[in-house]
């Protein structure tokens, strides 16, 4: 290369860790998922909490050890009244997001005072509860990932 011309030695790259990273946060498909998991793995950041979307988890791409994810519960939690949903609506199985907001505004109409008193609603999108200018705000919920086992999305949510 020009590099190594200029230079008049071979020049080899290192890859070294940077000690200022502590965590890796991607709002990334499941390709930047694979790519990023490998560039982490090449400059010895293997070790790195890597936090994604559930987006990210949605292919056979591996799954990084330790690698946190939000979903929604719906998806991300084994519930009688999902299994009850897809029976019901077959679309679900394909859609589940779509659904669990509808669920959830049904379920909100009904406990109206509770979100007035400030009481966080668990929900089938996530915890629910009024926010100060009278919109709902929805905390999502995280998946981890470990060696044996890997909560992660369904296959009907990908």
């Amino acid at each position: 290369t020009n590099v190594q011309k200029l230079a008049r030695r071979e020049v080899e790259f290192i890859p070294r860790r940077r000690s200022d990273l502590h965590a890796a946060v991607g709002f990334i498909g499941s390709r930047e998922y694979e790519s990023l998991v490998a560039a982490l793995d090449f400059h010895f950041g293997a070790d790195i909490p890597l936090f994604v979307v559930s987006a990210a988890l949605r292919s056979d791409v591996p799954i990084k050890n330790g690698t946190q994810f939000v979903a929604l519960p719906l998806t991300l939690f084994s519930f009688p009244l999902r299994y009850d949903l897809e029976a019901a609506f077959p679309a679900a199985k394909q859609q589940p997001s779509f659904y669990a907001l509808g669920i959830d505004a049904y379920r909100l109409a009904n406990q109206f005072e509770r979100l007035i008193a400030g009481v966080s609603i668990p929900a089938t999108t996530g915890n629910l509860k009024l926010g100060r200018n009278g919109s709902i705000l929805r905390i999502p919920a995280w998946g981890p990932t470990h060696e044996q086992f890997t909560d992660r999305a369904p296959a009907f949510d990908r």
